[in-house]
Formats: C-alpha cells, sequence, structure tokens
C-alpha cells in the first residue's frame, strides 16, 4: 500500500536552519536504494514532508545540515550518495531507520543532529591592550594566521558518504 512520510521531528538544539532528509529503501543487510530526498527548515518540532513510502517496507534515513538557513545545493542521486565536506561550515548530522506502518498512520523520523565537523573561528580583538597588529589601521585590512608545521595536515575537506557515515579523502 502506498503512504506518505508524514513528518520529521528535529530537536531543539536546531532551531532555524536547513536540513536536507534523505530516504533509502532497505532492499537487503547493506543495500539501499535512493528513493528522493526534500529540504526543509527546522523549526525544533515537526516538519512536514512528502515522500512516496510503501507499508511493512523498511527505510534508512538520513539528515544533515550545514548549521545555517542558506539552500542546500548539494546534488544527491540515486549514483552520487556523497557530499563534499566543507573547511568553513559546520556540518550536522543523523541517520536511522523506520519501517513504514499501515496507511493512514504517522511515519515520523526523529531527527538529533550531532556535530560531524565543527567550524573554526579565531577572533583577534586588541582594543583593551597595548598592542600593535601591523597593517591593519584600515578594518578592511585582514592578517594571515598559519598553522604550525604540525597542524597543517589537520584541516581539510573531504567526501562524507550519507549511507555509511565515513568521511574520506
Amino acid at each position: 500500500k502506498l503512504n506518505k512520510l508524514a513528518s520529521t521531528s528535529t530537536s531543539n538544539n536546531a532551531i532555524d536552519i536547513t536540513y536536507r532528509f534523505v530516504l533509502f529503501q532497505k532492499i537487503s543487510n547493506d543495500n539501499y536504494k535512493y528513493v528522493g530526498h526534500k529540504d526543509a527548515k527546522s523549526k525544533g518540532g515537526l516538519e512536514s514532508l512528502a515522500l512516496e513510502v510503501y507499508a511493512g517496507r523498511t527505510y534508512k534515513w538520513v539528515a544533515y545540515s550545514y548549521n545555517n538557513n542558506d539552500v542546500i545545493t548539494d546534488v544527491i542521486n540515486g549514483s552520487s550518495l556523497s557530499i563534499q565536506t566543507a573547511i568553513d561550515k559546520d556540518l550536522l548530522y543523523d541517520s536511522g531507520e523506520l519501517t513504514i506502518s499501515e496507511v493512514g498512520n504517522n511515519n515520523i523520523a526523529n531527527i538529533q543532529f550531532k556535530h560531524r565537523l565543527a567550524r573554526i573561528a579565531i577572533t583577534l580583538d586588541a582594543n583593551e591592550y597595548p598592542a600593535y597588529l601591523q597593517n591593519i589601521g584600515d578594518p578592511t585590512q585582514s592578517i594571515d594566521v598559519t598553522l604550525n608545521g604540525q597542524s597543517v595536515d589537520y584541516f581539510k575537506v573531504g567526501s562524507l558518504n550519507l549511507l555509511t557515515d565515513e568521511i574520506t579523502g
């Protein structure tokens, strides 16, 4: 019987962010078929999504966000199940399985985002100290911060496989 995945539920710590909900039908233990995806804005409660599902079948869902309210532009389809990680954004992720109940019942994916990656920002404020930052008389100027040799490979981008939650690269 054809049914609709009624909604997702996000935790209160994920309010006012855009997220992508991706759905896969479980074929066997580690074999999944891409069904579709929807983008939504988290309000810290139920968000309505309409994805076609079938009663009695099991689906794996994945939700991710860059912890902001920007439009998500990643290309997701049956042959592209990975996203590039960004060096300048957080990456929130959650996944789970859901067996669809009979037609008419609410089928809710309860999303509890966890940080997979966190953006690190460095702020220098010399207003309170007798300090001199060379070439910073103009507020449009910037300075370069260089990591020591041991940390150079610490900050890098990679590819997150949505099904396995593994980052490579």
